[in-house]
């Protein structure tokens, strides 16, 4: 029931993903009127930005607790905890994430 951050599209525009400021991750389908997976542990923050990676593989969103997160686009939807991005002081402020072409 709270504001929607994000959507980002993943595998090729067939699913998407949603964050909001109840700090979960919604994942939905084109096709299905209700959310097919979410997202949410005790300790997340909310993701206010989130961009495709473009091997279509793992999405990246801005975490407020000054981190980059990474997530399965596949399989399980899971987070990658061995790729965490950290050392950047942004909490508060929402900050776009690209990636360069070749990742």
């Amino acid at each position: 029931m709270g504001t929607v951050n994000t959507i980002t599209f993943i595998e090729n525009g067939k699913r998407f993903v949603s964050t909001a400021e109840d700090k979960k991750i919604y994942m939905w389908e084109f096709g299905i009127p209700v959310v097919t997976k979410y997202i949410s542990e005790p300790g997340m923050h909310s993701i206010p930005a989130a961009s495709m990676h473009p091997n279509g593989v793992n999405w990246v969103g801005q975490s407020m607790d000054d981190k980059i997160l990474t997530f399965d686009c596949k399989g399980n939807f899971k987070q990658n905890k061995s790729k965490t991005f950290t050392g950047h002081v942004n909490q508060g402020f929402a900050c776009g994430l690209k990636f360069s072409p070749d990742g």
